[in-house]
């Protein structure tokens, strides 16, 4: 029987072995306790002091401990589905929308004989929203889509969510954490489960893709938009049924008499004709503007959405985007491919705290701009000192070429504008929002009265549409 003084160093000898036996198992992050090896833990703790009264009850203890351990590395090493048999893998678009919801996907392997209780966590970055598309199994409130589900034996299970970036660039997926739960419950076995992903945030791709389908010149769309807008190009294209409404003037008589059936003539607008976007990277683009976006988020989206549909009407675009000096610049050229390089380079471009010096880039621009091309700029006046740099600038391209000034309305202002006001605060807010919409047209006014450039002014989710109708106008009237 062990003599009293030797009782308290054997009870403290127990709890050691045990924390010693739970820090191997644990190590490098393989297995942490489980609520079952937690609650005998304590039990076993809880049960120590009586080997003070009876030698007896420690050994009980001793060999209960014992056991205890026997069972935790059995379990672990023996019971349990491996790592190797439990699996997940996250596939990711190569390219996610800003502000719009993207599909991300993960597909859960338990390859084991065992039904075994799954959770993970898929770390996704912080500048990212996400919502589940599930029907159920996501953790509701998590900052991190978190997933729990029982998988039978040689179950595949796929589940999906969607992101949504809060700004463009470059974003890191990092590695899913994933734990399943051991045999006898008295283990959560972990592990980093797919490998990291980074993917690049771009523009609205979305809406990017749908306005160059409705603008598309392939189809009856494009004839159709064309004869909307009473328009019509200078190269003949093709022949087609006489539909009504087609102007009389193209009708094919000709190949009218020999099909005994009314043909007219599609004509297209020429093509190759040059394009300069200038693009506002300076101060004032940084303020948000609506659906927590910049203005120059907004002008990005709709620049690409012009590029895209003007190369696809065989027009050759370029892109020049600066501060006080430029920023980047993208040549004057043609083709998917070169849209693709735009689109790559430009997707992470964030506008700076410098003012932007209209006059001096600009003059540059012009003097490399050999060819009558349209230039499309993308600014924001909001001081006369800005409104005269910007007008002298432009002016450098007014003798030879066709300008197209577009700017935002701000919404919020819009709105203070039009209300009705029913306290004087109110009333002041309104005052100050009208006086200001008065300031900014004639501005725009005195903008285009110097440089004989045109202005598209609209609020920001329908200012790209706006913008290519325009395009689209003088491009069917010859303009260029």
């Amino acid at each position: 029987m062990a003599s009293p003084s030797q009782l308290p160093l054997e009870a403290a000898l127990l709890p050691i072995a045990l924390l010693i036996t739970g820090a191997l198992l644990a190590f490098r992050g393989q297995a942490t306790p489980s609520r079952r090896l937690a609650m005998a833990l304590v039990t076993l703790l809880a049960l120590t002091p009586t080997g003070f009264l009876w030698s007896g009850a420690l050994t009980l203890i001793e060999l209960a401990a014992l056991t205890l351990i026997l069972l935790l590395l059995a379990d672990r090493f023996l019971f349990s589905a491996g790592p190797a048999e439990i699996d997940a893998r996250r596939v990711l678009p190569e390219r996610l929308s800003m502000n719009q919801p993207n599909p991300a996907l993960i597909t859960l392997y338990n390859n084991s004989d065992d039904a075994l209780r799954v959770e993970l966590i898929d770390p996704i970055p912080t500048a990212m929203r996400w919502r589940s598309a599930s029907p159920s199994g996501f953790t509701a409130g998590s900052q991190f889509p978190a997933y729990a589900r029982t998988l039978a034996p040689r179950q595949r299970e796929t589940i999906e969510y969607e992101v949504s970036p809060l700004r463009r660039g470059s974003f890191t997926f990092e590695p899913i954490r994933l734990r399943y739960r051991s045999r006898l419950g008295l283990l959560w076995i972990q592990q980093r489960a797919a490998r990291r992903d980074v993917v690049k945030a771009y523009p609205d791709l979305k809406r990017i893709a749908q306005l160059r389908v409705r603008f598309s010149v392939s189809g009856e769309g494009g004839d159709f938009r064309s004869r909307r807008l009473g328009l019509q190009g200078t190269e003949f294209s093709a022949l087609r049924p006489y539909v009504a409404g087609d102007d009389l003037r193209h009708v094919a008589w000709r190949a009218t008499a020999r099909m005994d059936a009314p043909v007219t003539q599609v004509w297209r607008p020429e093509a190759d004709q040059p394009i300069l976007i200038l693009l506002d990277a300076g101060r004032t683009m940084n303020a948000p503007l609506a659906n927590d976006l910049t203005r120059f988020d907004w002008a990005l989206t709709a620049a690409l959405s012009l590029a895209g549909v003007a190369i696809d009407h065989g027009d050759r675009v370029g892109v020049i985007a600066f501060d006080q000096r430029v920023t980047h610049r993208s040549p004057i050229a043609g083709g998917r491919a070169h849209f693709n390089r735009m689109l790559d380079a430009l997707h992470a471009l964030q506008p700076t705290a410098q003012e932007p010096d209209y006059e001096g880039v600009m003059l540059k621009a012009a003097k490399q701009l050999r060819r009558r091309s349209l230039v499309v700029a993308f600014v924001d006046l909001v001081d006369p000192l800005a409104s005269h740099s910007l007008a002298r600038g432009l002016q450098a391209f007014s003798k030879r070429h066709l300008l197209l000034a577009v700017s935002f309305q701000d919404p919020a202002l819009s709105r203070q504008a039009e209300q009705y006001p029913e306290t004087l605060q109110g009333l002041y807010e309104k005052s100050v929002a009208l006086d200001l919409a008065q300031l900014r047209q004639r501005a725009y006014a005195d903008l285009s009265r110097r440089t004989r450039a045109a202005v598209v002014d609209a609020e920001p989710a329908r200012l790209d549409e706006a913008l290519l109708n325009r395009y689209m106008a003088i491009k069917y009237k010859t303009r260029l």
